[in-house]
């Protein structure tokens, strides 16, 4: 079978692309390894002895339960 310059550009491209993509993803596991070993510490900073729990939600309809009076949604369950 007759080989033309068209085939091996085509080879060659491959090559590089196949090249790209394996140091990318080598470079985006060495990223993920050293951003899991950092530590994380909290934005909020509670007090010594502080028995409060703190939390959070946001407002979605079929998990939470709202009242209105007066125009004014009351949160009355979760």
């Amino acid at each position: 079978m007759l080989r033309t310059k068209a085939d091996d550009s085509y080879k060659g491209l491959h090559s590089a692309v196949r090249r790209f993509v394996t140091i990318t993803l080598a470079w985006l596991l060495l990223a993920g390894v050293a951003a899991a070993q950092t530590e994380i510490k909290p934005a909020i900073k509670s007090e010594p002895g502080s028995t409060h729990l703190r939390g959070g939600w946001y407002p979605w309809d079929p998990y939470q339960y709202r009242d209105y009076k007066r125009g004014v949604p009351i949160l009355t369950g979760f």
